[in-house]
């Protein structure tokens, strides 16, 4: 457990950015090292505190849940409990919970695991370049943190809760989470195209609306193409710009709800609705 904490000081110490860790302690050949159940509340064990420390300097920390679901010990095991780390549990092809699994609580009650992903079954590359599958929360943790780096790399600006807390949030289960499989499958295609959509709204400026006449576009990215629709799906207009601002004419359109569709020249959408009057 200190080898670990030493590693996650030297990552910080060269700037990582993510940990992936398939680590997790229960018993020791030493038995009077043991931990218990109590001892898992993120407080307590020294390695536990140092990976929420990494959490809290910015790294964001994906530890596997443990393989001991099916035996007497049942839960997860250090540092998975520890606060502000992404801790990912197995699920099979299907989206069931492995048996194995490690499940939660934490000792103090917190949802554990966070996440899950494919660890039953999971396509495994070998020293020697083949492929085989195996089972276990250490396969799965990886492919958790594959897709983090890919949201993140996409996304930048985001901090490593707000990413944690964006990927819970598009998770198969985040309606009702609960101490198997936390808040589910996460689902990082809908997590990056909503975040998307979220900054291109914000950077859409549309006004008046309603209108009786005119109405004008503001944008912070450069516009390729406006495409105006009723709401019968017919297209009205079609113009073709490049620029950052834009003026429709609307006096020779009938009063009603029309739809306007903008594409970016960096392959962004942007819908929305305005209101002739």
């Amino acid at each position: 457990e200190y080898d670990w904490i030493r590693a996650a000081e030297f990552g910080d110490s060269v700037g990582t950015d993510i940990i992936t860790s398939s680590l997790g302690y229960t018993t020791f050949d030493n038995s009077s090292y043991n931990h218990t159940y109590s001892m898992l509340d993120g407080k307590t064990l020294a390695i536990s505190k140092a990976a929420t420390m990494a959490a809290r300097k910015g790294i964001f920390v994906c530890i596997a849940a443990g393989n001991e679901g099916a035996s007497s010990w049942y839960y997860i095991s250090a540092p998975s409990d520890a606060d502000s780390v992404c801790t990912v549990g197995a699920v099979d092809a299907s989206g069931n919970v492995a048996s194995f699994s490690g499940k939660g609580p934490t000792s103090n009650g917190r949802i554990k695991p966070d996440v899950c992903a494919r660890g039953v079954s999971t396509a495994i590359a070998a020293p020697n370049g083949t492929v085989f599958t195996a089972n276990g929360t250490s396969f799965a943790t990886p492919l958790i943190a594959g897709a983090v780096a890919c949201l993140w790399q996409a996304k930048p600006n985001l901090t490593n809760i707000q990413l944690l807390n964006l990927i819970k949030q598009f998770s198969s289960n985040s309606s009702n989470p609960n101490n198997n499989m936390g808040w589910g499958i996460p689902d990082f295609c809908g997590a990056y195209t909503t975040i998307n959509n979220l900054e291109v709204s914000q950077s859409v400026k549309i006004f008046p609306n309603p209108t009786s006449n005119n109405i004008y576009l503001k944008t912070y990215q450069v516009m390729n193409k406006i495409t105006m629709f009723d709401v019968l799906g017919h297209v009205l207009l079609i113009k073709n710009v490049k620029d950052v601002s834009e003026m429709i004419d609307l006096s020779d359109i009938k009063n009603g709800i029309y739809f306007i569709t903008i594409e970016f020249e960096n392959g962004n959408i942007f819908n929305t609705k305005i209101i002739k009057y």
